[in-house]
């Protein structure tokens, strides 16, 4: 963390607007990942899963994980719509290994999800930080800039 101040802290946040087509996938579905639909604005990752039902991004840490860290982020979804009951499937991973995974039905209502993943052992700077998502329909998500608290 980063101390700000006398008493205040802030979170680090891990990551830049630099998400790139990953190359590593965390998530179970070997589907072939979609370069649109998909963009940062003011920080956040947006992804319209109209145009992009299979998301694969990832970007290298801007510095180590230690352990006692939270890698922290907060994943939203506007209501959930598909012709036929489905699944939205979001994997958040480190080099290619799922850290953080969550599965949410289709149709569903807007919601927002707590990403607090707990740093077990060091994780060295340039480590690949993927986001999977899988979903079926047209809907729109975000996931908030990922930091360490």
């Amino acid at each position: 963390m980063i101390a700000v101040g006398a008493g205040c802290v802030q979170p680090e946040l891990l990551v830049d607007d630099g998400w790139a087509v990953g190359t590593v996938d965390p998530g179970d579905d070997p589907a072939p990942p979609c370069e649109q639909g998909w963009w940062v604005e003011e920080g956040l990752l947006e992804v319209d899963t109209g145009l992009c039902d299979h998301l694969l991004v990832s970007q290298p840490l801007g510095h180590a994980l230690l352990p006692g860290d939270v890698l922290s982020a907060t994943l939203a979804h506007d209501f959930l719509t598909a012709d036929d009951p489905a699944v939205g499937h979001v994997v958040i991973g480190l080099d290619g290994v799922s850290m953080w995974e969550l599965e949410v039905p289709i149709p569903g209502a807007a919601d927002a999800h707590p990403v607090q993943i707990p740093i077990a052992e060091r994780v060295p700077a340039g480590t690949e930080l993927s986001v999977h998502l899988h979903n079926h329909g047209a809907n729109n998500w975000r996931l908030t800039p990922p930091r360490v608290e």
